[in-house]
This record gives C-alpha cells, structure tokens and sequence, in this order.
C-alpha cells in the first residue's frame, strides 16, 4: 500500500543522485512511498515496477539495474533474510515520519544495519538548512507526525479536541504540524480553547459567515489566543474586548499609528 512521505529540498541538490538517470530518481522517490515504516520493502522488481513505473517504457531488468545503481550509489541496500529478497532503504527513519498508526515492519533488517547511522549520502532527503543556518519545518504535508513518545496519546486528544471545536476545518494536518511544535501544557490548552469560544462569538470571525477566520495552522503558529477580538457595541460608541484578557472592558480611542484600534490588522 502507497503511503505519502516527504521530500525535501536537499533531494534535488544531491550531486550523487544527480548522476543517476532521471527515471532512476523517481524510482528512489516512490521506494519511499511503498516502503513500510522502517524503509523496508520487498525487492521484487517487476511488482516494483509495475507500482512505481507503470506509466514508462522500462523493463523489468532495467528497473532491477536502477535499483542496482541506487545500491551501488548507498542509497538502500539490498538484502537476503530467511531466504527472502529486501530493500532497506538507508536513512529513511532519519529523514521521514510515518504515521503513528501506520504498522510495524514485519520485514527483518539486514545483518548489523543501524537506521540512524547507515548509509553514505545522509543528505538523500534531508531538509536543506535555511540561510540563518537553522531548518526549516522537516515535517511531511501528507501525514499528521506522531507526537512526542512522551505524551503521544495527550497531544493527541488535546488535538482533537480543538479540531472540534475550530469553527474552520481546512488543512488539518498543517494544523497537527503547527500544534506539535508547540505541543501546549495544560494551562495553554484550556486559554487555547478558551480563546477559541470567545472569538466565535466576535465581530471580526461572525461578519461576512466566518469569511475573516484564519486557518487552524495560521491561527496557532501566529499564537493567536492573545489577540483582543472586538465586539461592537449596539450604540456603536464603544468597543468591547472578547478576548483573553480584559473581557468585557470598553477601550476609546486607543489605536495604532495607522489608526486601527491597537491589537488589531487594519483591514
């Protein structure tokens, strides 16, 4: 069964790789892709042909030689236990993050492999640094990662909990991305959840049927539980805070410099 893994940027960079056919390329690509949590497959290349390769004009021994030269290059290895024909595919716990749910590997390693430590080229897929030195978000889009071995079950409920009660469901696993980077305590859960209720009920997320609501991701890596959501009053002279802080309080003529009431985007 295909599963979505990630590819980072460092794949197309790869000088290695660079020197291998194309097609060769995109094999190594959809190895990921059928390859059980481990990085593990059967090599068996007419099924791998078949499933990844489907489309192209390649035989089944020219897919075993891309396979071969993937070897030969110290990008997986190819191996024998119990008999059996495998593809251990070097650094992909490293660099991937299967589903939590996804199963164990039900295929042995081959003799003395270490998944962290193995393979020549560990950038294969690994994310290239950003300009001030640090990476980027190392996540795949497809799959919500597991959350920390720690708390994986808490994270998780807490999860869902504000993914029901968001009042705006899209990219749900940008939104489990942005929440395991920030994997909130108790206390930072129940202001999260507070903060949504009272936003529901606010000008800016009710006018115009929702159509100024952020999406989960955005609202959550911009922290957005401290903005002030505001409440126009039925006079219209004065202005309410609806969120986390001074609930209820009237503000007057407190603005930014461009004259939009402080706390708040100019629209």
């Amino acid at each position: 069964m295909a599963r979505t893994r990630n590819i980072k940027p460092a794949f197309f960079d790869n000088d290695v790789l660079g020197d291998l056919e194309p097609l060769t390329r995109l094999l190594f690509i959809g190895l990921w892709c059928i390859a059980d949590r481990e990085g593990r497959l059967e090599d068996r290349p007419r099924k791998i042909k078949k499933a990844l390769l489907g489309y192209d004009d390649v035989t089944v021994e020219e897919a075993s030689g891309m396979l071969q030269q993937l070897a030969d290059s110290g990008f997986i290895i190819r191996y024998q236990a119990n008999e059996e024909d495998y593809i251990q595919i070097v650094n992909f716990s490293k660099h991937q993050n299967p589903h939590m749910k996804e199963k164990a590997s039900e295929i042995p390693p081959p003799p003395g492999f270490e998944a962290e430590t193995s393979g020549k080229h560990h950038t294969s897929t690994r994310q290239a640094p950003c300009k001030n030195g640090e990476n980027e978000d190392e996540t795949p889009d497809g799959e919500a990662p597991a959350a920390e071995e720690s708390t994986p079950s808490l994270q998780e409920q807490r999860f869902a909990e504000f993914w029901t009660a968001y009042p705006l469901k899209k990219a749900k696993q940008t939104a489990w991305r942005a929440w395991s980077k920030i994997k909130p305590t108790a206390e930072l859960f129940e202001k999260i959840m507070a903060a949504i209720d009272k936003s529901k009920r606010s000008e800016e997320w009710t006018k115009e049927n929702g159509r100024f609501i952020p999406h989960p991701a955005t609202w959550l890596n911009g922290g957005r539980w401290d903005d002030e959501m505001r409440e126009v009053s039925n006079g219209g002279s004065n202005e309410q805070l609806t969120g986390n802080g001074n609930v209820g309080a009237s503000f007057q003529g407190r603005k930014g410099g461009n004259g939009t009431p402080a706390g708040f985007k100019s629209e």
